[in-house]
């Protein structure tokens, strides 16, 4: 009796969902059902990959990224700048300057700060 409700109940909310799809664009309030092994999992939005994209956001938020390294040595004078070597500690980024190769190095923490 009872797994005959809850089938009957499952296939009602997916009828739902498959209208409510095709009828309105998706928001992040839909209702969503999820069937794993562990049962019948019921859910509104994408609560739970927010919050993984939350967490991510701060994953390796004290290194120096080559975009941010690049963008600093643009505003010290370099033009044409890219990075040359990058290990744990430094990144070093290397480009033109009054006509003259020149190489800047930060340090491979928070706001990339220059060390020469």
């Amino acid at each position: 009796m009872f797994k005959s409700i809850r089938t009957a109940v499952l296939s009602a909310l997916i009828a739902l969902g498959t209208v409510a799809g095709v009828s309105a664009p998706a928001n992040a309030g839909d209702l969503r059902v999820y069937a794993g092994s562990g049962g019948i999992y019921f859910g509104f939005g994408d609560h739970y990959n927010r919050r993984d994209v939350r967490r991510n956001r701060h994953y390796n938020r004290g290194v120096c990224r080559n975009g941010r390294a690049i963008r600093k040595a643009a505003r010290h004078g370099l033009r044409r700048a890219h990075v040359v070597r990058r290990n744990h500690r430094v990144v070093k980024v290397s480009g033109r300057r009054h006509g003259y190769r020149t190489v800047v190095t930060f340090a491979n923490a928070r706001g990339c700060p220059r060390i020469r």
